[in-house]
């Protein structure tokens, strides 16, 4: 980091990248001899960024990013951040990528180890390693009726780690207790109405100044966003009813 850098190396350590690159010409690397550098950084390949995924922090502005020709002097470098099994740049920069999966976003990876063999200067075989959870993590999607089925459920192991994204088209009763009874390590469910955008978060988050919207259009605007239609009016005449005698019980409070 710059601010750790600047004792030593002054203002010529202003970033992340000029700070690693002042740190690595301090070092005494023998270009005769097999160099290996292990480092924690966001490397990047001349603006080119690796595969990221949703648990992993976005630093803004790029001002993390180091690029891949800081580590030119190293027959291997070994790379900590980022979950992803990836190489950036030349195969011999990589991340090996967590031995589990932390997220959803990284249900589709395939976890791994690297096994780096250095031979004579200048020779190295990469070879990844594979890993099997205990437990997997992955998704599931369709309406409920059919993701309860024993066929659907026999698809993959039922004590996985599970995201159920529902596509029923109206309210589901108990829906946690129906999935829970097939999939026992549910972890999240997310809604997705028939023929609409999948809902990247249970959550539904209203846009605009929610200071100057009425709480019956912030609730429309969730029911939209949960089932893709609008809330039917016989529903928001009973919402309208429920916020005004909410409102009333908090004057005579």
């Amino acid at each position: 980091k710059p601010a750790s850098a600047a004792p030593f190396f002054g203002d010529e350590a202003d970033t992340t990248e000029n700070a690693v690159r002042c740190a690595l010409r301090a070092c005494r690397i023998d270009p005769a001899e097999r160099n290996v550098l292990v480092a924690h950084q966001f490397v990047t390949d001349r603006g080119r960024q690796p595969q990221r995924c949703d648990s992993e922090t976005l630093s803004l502005g790029g001002s993390d990013e180091v690029d891949v020709s800081a580590f030119g002097a190293f027959d291997y470098v070994a790379l900590g951040h980022l979950h992803g099994p990836q190489h950036i740049g030349r195969p011999e920069v990589r991340y090996a990528g967590s031995p589990l999966k932390y997220s959803f976003s990284e249900a589709r990876q395939k976890k791994s180890v690297t096994l780096a063999e250095l031979g004579e200067k200048g020779k190295i075989e990469i070879t990844p390693l594979p890993l099997t959870p205990l437990h997997d993590m992955r998704e599931i999607r369709g309406p409920i009726g059919a993701l309860t089925r024993p066929e659907i459920a026999a698809q993959g192991p039922a004590d996985d780690y599970i995201r159920a994204v529902l596509t029923d088209g109206g309210e589901v009763a108990d829906a946690v207790g129906r999935l829970r009874a097939v999939y026992p390590n549910l972890m999240r469910i997310d809604f997705e109405a028939a023929g609409t955008p999948a809902a990247e978060d249970s959550r539904s988050a209203a846009s605009g100044d929610l200071a100057h919207r009425t709480p019956e259009d912030l609730f429309a605007e969730f029911y939209r966003k949960q089932h893709g239609r609008e809330l039917p009016e016989p529903e928001r005449a009973e919402l309208e009813k429920a916020v005004l005698a909410a409102e009333r019980e908090d004057e005579e409070a």
